[in-house]
């Protein structure tokens, strides 16, 4: 045991350790009536049976991170109920709970009865916790109708949570099927065009365009029927260059003789040709020889899809060696530009000075407490309820001193109902969620920030400096924001889903990198693929030793979400 514990540089452990657990000792033939008992028997026992590490090779290092994987989330759960602090997962994992108490059943019959139809939208964006309490609600129930409205062609968000494998579950589930089999929205040609693409090799059992070919297949589909007099709405007003409708999809191989191309040549070589072809389009479109409809071709027209900031870097560069302009549409706002910046500044200065009314009446007035003006018109005109709102701010200082700035803003946000407010005012010109994310983002800084600072005094003094130095950024951001809609735009993927752009370059689409996480993440093969009303869950598996099997797995479910990104752009 000693050598080992000296020795053992790969941290694997040894069959003799059986020699050491309770039901070895007592089946062996040395036993008797007085053979010794230790905690370390029933240690060994118990780490040798452990469900959890039996589907492992065991390891120590394996067993550690299984049982720190255990504690972390025993001690966040602990930790919110301390704090009566909820996620919007807590919210999805307490509803399964409770559909899984002895009371689920008149729970979901009480559901049932208030929403006795379901149609789920994006369906392909489902996870695994939020189908299980759909099935318990709504699955074998004739009185009730549910609709899973999806295309597994676009589930491009497991970053969020979303897991293609529950549609899948679904899909083999359930008996009847239905697709859409008309575009109105692409021209007839792109419509086309896209079809030769994802039906150009015959897909076997096993292997189709998105991999997954018996749950993710792919179907043409068709533009409106002309004899009908029906029409794509891209088809009214073509793009023309010099009188004729151009190809609607070209692709381009970029190869050596070698027969492969590295990345960084690759991304520099697409970038300059896409800048290049851009660049043409403009200025015929300024010669009026490429028009959209009766109108000549413009920046703004033409969009390009990347994948993040990096690659919308390359393409930005590019664009400006050729004087093009070009605007990242998912670049990130700076969040001490917000209106919710300043008011916390505000909000800060009357805690530090509570016995002044002019702090106190200029606090209750930052915007992102959403008073009415009834409201602050009863803190102007009553001496008493400014009163009462000093000893409110005094309690706040003491609790910023005691707790930190993060709780205490946290109180005032509750005391003022502000998530109430925020909400009740959301529209399209004031999207109070983003609002809400942005306050919240705040206080989280500043109590980072507090950490490294002496007083609360500093504290206020290093929010002011981070809105100043971000000032001149904004005022130039609004100045971009006004000609945006005139320049080349450029944003990724996932945020482009749903749009409907011109012209689109997809410059990127054969970058692909291979996993090399030490831990992988993919699901279990070869489940039943049958129709039956008891299918499975597909499992998750987290694989801490890394294997081959599990690389080559991990790698499959990657290729198969860049193949669907395509699909998207």
């Amino acid at each position: 045991v000693t050598d080992w514990a000296e020795n053992n540089a790969d941290n694997t452990i040894p069959d003799e350790l059986l020699y050491f657990t309770l039901s070895k000792l007592l089946s062996s033939k040395l036993a008797s009536a007085d053979e010794p008992r230790h905690a370390i028997f029933t240690q060994c026992e118990a780490f040798l049976t452990d469900d959890l590490v039996s589907h492992y090779e065991k390891t120590i290092k394996d067993t550690i991170y299984i049982d720190a994987l255990s504690f972390v989330r025993k001690s966040v759960f602990a930790d919110k109920i301390n704090r009566q602090e909820l996620s919007f997962n807590d919210l999805l994992n307490d509803m399964d709970d409770a559909l899984e108490h002895e009371q689920g059943e008149h729970l979901a019959q009480r559901i049932r009865e208030q929403y006795p139809v379901a149609m789920i939208d994006e369906f392909q964006d489902t996870d695994s916790v939020q189908y299980r309490i759909f099935s318990r609600i709504y699955k074998d129930q004739p009185a009730t109708g549910w609709y899973m409205i999806g295309d597994p062609k676009q589930a491009i968000y497991a970053f969020r949570g979303a897991d293609i494998f529950t549609y899948i579950n679904a899909r083999r589930s359930i008996s009847e099927h239905y697709s859409l089999i008309t575009n109105w929205r692409s021209s007839s040609a792109m419509i086309q065009a896209v079809n030769q693409i994802f039906t150009f090799s015959t897909p076997d059992n096993d292997f189709g365009p998105f991999i997954y070919n018996k749950d993710i297949p792919f179907h043409k589909v068709s533009p409106p029927l002309k004899e009908n007099g029906q029409i794509c709405r891209a088809d009214v007003n073509p793009l023309m260059i010099d009188g004729k409708i151009p190809e609607a999809l070209i692709l381009l191989l970029n190869t050596t003789e070698q027969g492969y191309i590295s990345k960084n040549d690759y991304e520099r070589n697409m970038s300059l040709i896409t800048a290049q072809r851009i660049c043409s389009l403009i200025s015929q479109g300024e010669a009026g020889t490429a028009r959209i409809g009766q109108r000549p071709v413009a920046s703004s027209d033409i969009a390009v899809l990347v994948r993040d900031g990096e690659q919308a870097k390359l393409i930005k560069n590019a664009l400006l060696l050729r004087g093009i302009n070009s605007v990242y549409l998912s670049e990130r706002s700076n969040v001490f530009a917000t209106r919710e910046a300043m008011g916390i500044t505000y909000i800060l200065r009357a805690c530090l000075e509570p016995d002044k009314k002019s702090r106190l009446k200029t606090a209750v007035a930052v915007p992102f407490l959403e008073l009415s003006m009834q409201e602050l018109d009863d803190y102007e005109m009553d001496d008493n309820r400014l009163d009462m709102l000093s000893l409110k701010f005094q309690a706040y200082l003491k609790q910023w001193q005691a707790q930190g700035v993060l709780a205490m803003l946290r109180s005032l946000i509750f005391d003022f109902s502000v998530m109430d407010r925020y909400l009740a005012v959301e529209s399209s010109t004031s999207n109070g969620e983003r609002r809400l994310t942005d306050l919240l983002h705040l206080s989280e800084l500043l109590q980072d920030a507090s950490t490294t600072l002496d007083s609360e005094q500093a504290l206020l003094q290093w929010l002011e400096d981070q809105i100043e130095s971000n000032l001149k950024n904004t005022q130039e951001r609004q100045l971009r924001l006004e000609n945006d809609q005139k320049l080349v735009q450029i944003v990724t993927v996932h945020k482009s889903k749903g749009l409907e752009y011109n012209i689109v370059f997809m410059p990127f689409v054969c970058r692909y990198r291979e996993n090399r996480d030490a831990v992988l993440r993919y699901h279990e093969q070869n489940r039943p693929d049958k129709q039956a009303s008891n299918v499975q869950p597909i499992r998750q598996i987290i694989d801490l030793k890394g294997t081959e099997e599990g690389k080559r797995l991990q790698n499959k479910e990657s290729l198969a979400e860049e193949l669907r990104l395509l699909y998207v752009g």
